[in-house]
């Protein structure tokens, strides 16, 4: 019978195989599965569009820059559209989050895939305790 040592080499010997794999650097493609229609190359900023409306064509980008406070251990979060194919994300970038009483930068750009309407919503949450502090709206047209 192999002895308790043995079992608790090869035991070991599994762990850190397993943590060495799962600590390994994966890059993440953002590219989308279904790229839709080709873009237009036209990018429209709608950061100063609040409860605005923005008129687009399928192909056309938009991109959103909204800011928080560090200290507040708060993150905006899309609450609107969650699903559908209206538009995709083609890319968010956060910087300065880890700064100590600095500004957080969030900013997405949105592919409009379709024609149609649709109501674009970001809220600016508190994690903990759980509370709204903020929030964005817009209006899509696609013509």
């Amino acid at each position: 019978m192999p002895s308790r040592a043995k079992y608790f080499s090869l035991a070991l010997l599994v762990l850190v195989s397993l943590v060495f794999a799962g600590c390994q650097k994966k890059s993440v493609s953002l590219e989308s599965v279904n790229t839709g229609v080709p873009e237009t190359g036209l990018v429209i900023d709608v950061s100063g569009r609040n409860n605005g409306t923005a008129t687009t064509t399928p192909g056309d980008v938009l991109y959103l820059k909204l800011s928080g406070k560090t200290g507040l251990r708060a993150q905006w979060n899309i609450v609107a559209p969650v699903s559908g194919d209206f538009m995709s994300l083609k890319n968010q970038q956060v910087t300065g989050l880890n700064q100590s009483n600095a500004t957080t930068t969030f900013e997405w750009w949105f592919k409009i895939e379709n024609k149609g309407t649709t109501q674009l919503q970001l809220d600016y949450q508190q994690l903990k305790p759980k509370k709204m502090i903020n929030n964005f709206k817009l209006s899509i047209i696609s013509q």
